[in-house]
């Protein structure tokens, strides 16, 4: 069994949600709800984004960013849109989900995910999956599944790798 595997199940079983570093995977998790209702969140993790050697990449402090001018602010989330927008690609028959965009005036989280920006979405359309496309460079992808009452699913994607995921509650 590989390292990777082995922490994606030593994250399962250590917590109520897979968590994985920051500096070591992108995250994403889809929340199905028992109504079919579902929802997708993507997080970005700011300070590897930064330029500042001063700012520690694998840190999940959110102190540094308080700190920026309103212009580098909007650099480090403009960085992060860009690779939002180029890391994920959902699809489900013709049809495609775009992650929304991180807004302006978005700080860093400090308690669900710390020291990352946030994006979620709700897929409306009656569907009965997706495919997650994984474009994402020099990180891997932890993919949760979350279905009321039961326990969390985790799929560990590499770079150019495919998960399909049922949206059936």
């Amino acid at each position: 069994m590989s390292t990777l595997r082995i922490l994606a199940y030593i994250l399962v079983l250590c917590g109520s949600s897979a968590l994985g570093h920051d500096s070591l995977y992108n995250y994403l998790e889809i929340n199905i709800d028992a109504k079919g209702g579902t929802t997708i969140h993507f997080s970005i993790h700011a300070a590897e984004l930064s330029e500042d050697p001063e700012v520690d990449p694998t840190s999940q402090d959110t102190a540094w960013f308080s700190h920026l001018s309103a212009a580098q602010k909007q650099q480090i989330i403009d960085r992060a849109n860009q690779q939002l927008h180029n890391s994920y690609r959902i699809e489900w028959g013709d049809s495609s989900i775009t992650p929304s965009p991180i807004s302006s005036d978005s700080e860093l989280d400090s308690e669900t995910r710390p020291g990352c920006f946030s994006s979620s979405i709700k897929v409306t359309a009656n569907q009965q999956s997706v495919s997650i496309f994984y474009t994402g460079i020099e990180k891997r992808l932890l993919l949760v599944v979350t279905k009321q009452g039961a326990f969390p699913k985790t799929y560990d994607l590499a770079t150019g790798e495919t998960q399909a995921i049922s949206l059936t509650p």
